[in-house]
């Protein structure tokens, strides 16, 4: 019994890492919900440690990730924050090659149709079951929030001109 559900885990491992294998983007709709605020939008993730999402919300908020910085603009307010990606979570979600040590390293949690893959109780990231994607991801931040960002894939592959990752000027 306990080899069946080695092989298993073993198997969906396989699957996931053949999926990012044949993956170079994704474009996703998603839910953030950061302790109790939920927000909203689109985002691309261009592999490796590209990310643009775009928020549904009367600020204009935008989340750039790319040479090693995260940063927020708020286009309402010409507000921008940045912050540094070393030691973040999002190095081991966007980073093709940290992403497949991730699955491969990871403790596998079968929970319904979906997949968690959970590394040291500092992060965990979803996947389906059926046709092992990316399905999100749930992690500490800095200011020690809780976020889970919850995905649904739009397009995979798409084209993305890398000026989309440029990160907006500082005044």
């Amino acid at each position: 019994m306990i080899f069946i559900i080695v092989s298993v885990n073993a198997d969906n491992v396989r699957n996931i890492l053949d999926v990012i294998d044949r993956t170079n983007s994704i474009n996703f709709k998603f839910i953030q919900i950061t302790d109790d605020k939920r927000e909203k939008g689109e985002c691309i993730l261009l592999f490796s440690n590209n990310l643009k999402c775009f928020y549904d919300d009367k600020n204009g908020k935008e989340l750039t990730i790319s040479d090693n910085k995260l940063t927020v603009f708020q286009k309402r307010y010409n507000k921008i924050y940045q912050y540094p990606l070393k030691d973040s979570p999002y190095t081991e979600i966007l980073d093709k090659k940290k992403l497949k040590k991730f699955v491969s390293n990871s403790k596998l949690i079968n929970k319904n149709d979906n997949i968690i893959l959970n590394k040291e109780n500092k992060v965990n990231i979803f996947f389906s079951k059926n046709k092992n994607e990316l399905l999100g991801w749930e992690f500490i931040d800095q200011f020690n929030n809780k976020v889970t960002f919850n995905i649904s894939i739009l397009k995979t592959n798409v084209q993305a001109n890398k000026n989309l990752f440029r990160h907006p000027e500082v005044d």
